[in-house]
């Protein structure tokens, strides 16, 4: 699947941005560019999310190869990789898949394991939204607001209304295929392989997207790794803190080369 993409500089090594569930490449833009300085950044939309084909396969089988299909495009022999939440296990499938592919792997708030369903209730959310009965993000938010509290969450699942044709909404995520295949997504998809390269992972402070139980686990399959945690983040660090992921992110980059 040829994805959509977004790049920032061409000063060095290639690094590639996978961002999560419900997510799109435009949350990684401030952290991309600040690190363009020093990369050739490349962020991606993932299958069924933002600007990239909708397709009724997702698995992070299909997500992992659809990353293989750019490289190739684009005659990317190897990158850095770095991946949040569900970007974190397309990230670490690739990697386990092909490790000589990767020069080092950074994984946000994500463990190598089966995860409980939970995402389904904010499909429902989304889902009492029809784009077509709005004429404003204000009229969308306020009917969200409903459900979910947090400000800061309905902006960010709010960036999937996109402004179409005739100045009509859409979704941008493709929230019947999304729903179908939250067990797949919600799973581990790593094999027995192990990747021995480095790897840094970054988890918030006040989520619990990866708990202490979890570190036997990762290194399980990344002996190689650090774990460092984002003080007061939760599982959208990287929306939260940007300073301090990019700080983590572009120190562990610099001991890489």
């Amino acid at each position: 699947m040829k994805l959509f993409i977004r790049k920032y500089g061409s000063a060095g090594d290639a690094l590639v941005i996978l961002h999560g569930l419900f997510g799109s490449s435009d949350n990684w833009i401030t952290i991309g560019k600040r690190l363009a300085g020093t990369y050739t950044v490349f962020l991606l939309d993932q299958r069924n999310h933002g600007k990239s084909p909708h397709h009724p396969v997702m698995t992070y089988d299909s997500m992992s190869e659809d990353l293989y299909e750019f490289l190739t495009d684009y005659s990317i022999r190897q990158i850095h990789l770095i991946g949040h939440s569900m970007g974190g296990k397309t990230a670490m499938q690739f990697t386990i898949e092909y490790p000589h592919r990767v020069k080092s792997l950074v994984i946000l708030d994500i463990s190598p394991k089966d995860y409980a369903i939970t995402h389904d209730r904010i499909i429902d959310y989304l889902s009492t939204i029809d784009p077509a009965k709005i004429t404003t993000r204000k009229e969308a938010d306020q009917k969200l607001s409903q459900w979910i509290e947090d400000k800061s969450l309905r902006q960010f699942l709010l960036k999937n209304l996109q402004l179409h044709e005739q100045s009509k909404f859409v979704w941008r995520i493709n929230m019947p295929v999304i729903r179908k295949n939250l067990k797949q997504i919600s799973s581990n998809p790593l094999s027995n392989k192990q990747y021995t390269g480095p790897v840094l992972f970054i988890r918030g402070e006040k989520s619990n997207y990866i708990i202490s139980d979890d570190f036997p686990r990762i290194k399980l399959y990344f002996p190689n790794c650090e774990i460092q945690a984002v003080a007061g983040a939760s599982h959208w660090l990287h929306a939260e803190k940007p300073d301090a992921v990019y700080s983590m992110v572009h120190s562990f980059l610099k001991t890489v080369e």
